[in-house]
């Protein structure tokens, strides 16, 4: 009997480290409805350490290692939401991320699984997480923690898939860490689930739309059509960033003069286009008459096109409207400018003195009609050799020696720098 007994007691010694796992998940459990979180997530860990200790069966351990992820979610999420846990946060930073990975492997066996995926989905467990992260995640973003914010945003995207306002951000993390191919991809992204999620077609879709969800996702949209225009048109998809300007101008039409202006932006970068840009600017102008930044911007295109007259002729509307404007003092000096190294060609080809005096008398006059505006520049950027060396060009031929050698010296000191 004595070495049956041995025996027995030899089965005991073997099962002792098996007893010892469950018993942690279970202390750990009970711990957690107790509120003893420091001392759950201790015995937790512990008993989740060696799963293969759990259980004989792959069954069992399954079981076990549900049990103990699911307790494991509840004590990091109480750190989320109870604010008085400060010494356990501070132990444990990154709580938010342990809640939501024990949440998922509690949830993943498909057996093990099934009553805790209920029981998170009923009480909507992963977005509550996911309203942590997302929030923590802007909050960082707003510190400038770039990279730190872009970490809760994948989490925030782990927790709650095709969220609106975790691409959103997904993209803005994305864009300061200068990856154009990502921050492209999300913000993509971002209009897609915003089309699916309030189509005009769903049942009840009026209802939703009179909701603070709609009004603040739809809030985002210009910045993100516009971000995505200026994105697609670097990357040199210049007709994918004008579809996208069409479609923007289509989806936001009481908040889309930011989406309309990148696309006259990309017109105006395209000379090429001209016959559908000036349609673009004409029609920009007929709805906003009084916004110099249009008119100069297609007279710019104008002058690119070698149309000198209309272009200058929208110079002029735009310096009456705004004698401040610098495109517009630029557009008409350049104008004047332009006009008189023509007639300075011409007069090259004469031979007639009357002719030569009448060439330079009209010269003369062209360069008189710029000088004012090239001194307004000058003063406005002062730094700027461009205007500096005009000025040094036309004042001889107007009269103004003296300031030719003043505007000299200017233009020599600043070149020495």
């Amino acid at each position: 009997m004595k070495k049956l007994t041995a025996l027995f007691a030899l089965a005991a010694m073997f099962a002792l480290p098996l007893s010892a796992q469950k018993s942690k998940i279970n202390s750990g459990a009970i711990a957690v409805q107790g509120g003893d979180i420091a001392g759950a997530i201790e015995k937790l860990e512990e008993g989740l350490a060696k799963p293969e200790l759990l259980g004989k069966k792959e069954a069992q351990i399954n079981k076990m290692v549900a049990k103990g992820h699911w307790n494991l979610y509840k004590a990091y999420y109480t750190l989320a939401t109870d604010e008085t846990q400060t010494e356990l946060r501070e132990k444990y930073p990154d709580y938010l991320f342990k809640a939501l990975e024990s949440l998922e492997k509690a949830t993943e066996d498909e057996v093990a699984g099934k009553s805790y995926r209920s029981q998170s989905i009923l009480g909507g467990f992963k977005y509550n997480v996911w309203t942590f992260l997302y929030n923590d995640g802007v909050s960082k973003f707003n510190a400038g923690e770039d990279k730190v914010a872009l970490k809760y945003f994948l989490a925030a995207d782990r927790a709650y898939p095709e969220h609106f306002l975790t691409n959103r951000m997904l993209g803005s993390a994305y864009l300061i860490n200068k990856d154009s191919a990502k921050c492209t991809s999300y913000l993509e992204n971002c209009i897609k689930i915003f089309k699916a999620k309030y189509d005009d077609s769903l049942e009840g879709i009026e209802e939703v739309k009179a909701g603070d969800a709609y009004k603040v996702d739809y809030s985002q949209l210009s910045y993100i059509y516009q971000q995505l225009i200026v994105l697609q048109e670097a990357m040199g998809e210049t007709e994918k960033a004008l579809a996208t300007a069409e479609d923007g101008i289509k989806m936001i039409p009481d908040d889309n003069e930011g989406v309309k202006r990148q696309e006259l932006a990309i017109y105006q970068a395209h000379p090429e286009m001209v016959e559908i840009a000036e349609k673009k600017f004409k029609a920009a102008l007929a709805e906003n008459p009084d916004d110099n930044n249009i008119r100069v911007a297609y007279a710019n295109l104008l002058e690119k096109n070698k149309k000198p007259e209309e272009a200058f002729k929208l110079y002029s509307e735009a310096y009456e409207r705004d004698d401040q404007s610098l495109q517009a003092n630029y557009g008409i000096a350049a104008y004047y400018i332009n006009r008189a190294a023509i007639e300075s060609e011409k007069k090259m080809k004469l031979k007639r003195d009357d002719e030569i005096d009448a060439a330079d008398e009209v010269i003369k006059g062209l360069c008189e009609k710029a000088y004012p505006h090239l001194v307004w520049l000058h003063n406005a950027q002062p730094k700027e050799a461009e205007w500096l060396s005009q000025l040094v060009n036309i004042t001889p031929i107007i009269g103004k020696r003296d300031e030719m050698e003043l505007y000299g010296k200017k233009l020599g000191e600043l070149t020495k720098k």
